[in-house]
């Protein structure tokens, strides 16, 4: 059908004279829908916005990765939360990785054009803290409805507190440094900043 529609407006100038009145301006040049064009126009456009989609989730990828690897081979060292077992470590550097690969994808999203830093910084935080809230383990001796773990909040007790502020570190240093790159990235050219909602 698409090779028909784009032979066809060549076609129309030799077939008009053959054809009555009432079908010629049917098969003229304009026979091609504009809104088939503009279609392709638009896949091809999204593709390349997708495109730059893919770049900003790699470029977090990596060097996320290169900020938040020393965090989490000293808290593999360091046994934090206790019990840090080999598989336990691979299953967070895994999760790790693909935040940061939706970290890149968000971020450019949400960034566009503008130039705030309180929103650079909110999607930097908004990663941050919830994952960060993710790694804490709640002991087996805390109690629920209401949540009580003991010294020195109640609802946290202080290896809670240990572990969400080593967690906040370690997504906070992977976040800051994928978002610094993609910055580095927006201004050399190298990945496009989002300027219409795709």
């Amino acid at each position: 059908m698409s090779v028909f529609l784009v032979l066809l407006p060549s076609l129309a100038p030799s077939l008009a004279p053959s054809l009555a009145p009432s079908l010629a301006p049917s098969l003229a040049p304009r026979a091609v829908p504009f809104s088939t064009r503009g279609a392709i126009v638009m896949q091809e456009d999204l593709a390349a916005k997708r495109a730059e989609s893919g770049k900003a989730g790699a470029a977090s990828l990596v060097a996320g990765t290169a900020g938040g690897l020393p965090f989490l081979l000293l808290g593999k060292a360091a046994q934090i939360p206790p019990g840090y077992s080999d598989a336990l470590w691979e299953f967070q550097a895994d999760g790790l990785a693909l935040m940061l690969l939706l970290f890149g994808v968000v971020y450019r999203y949400a960034v566009r054009d503008d130039e705030n830093p309180m929103l650079k910084q909110g999607v930097v935080g908004a990663f941050v803290i919830t994952r960060a809230w993710a790694r804490i383990t709640p002991p087996a001796t805390c109690g629920a409805l209401p949540l009580s773990c003991g010294a020195p909040l109640g609802y946290l007790n202080w290896e809670m507190i240990g572990q969400g502020a080593y967690a906040t570190v370690e997504t906070a240093a992977a976040c800051v440094a994928a978002a610094a790159a993609i910055e580095f990235a927006f201004s050399k050219g190298w990945i496009s900043k989002c300027t219409d909602g795709v």
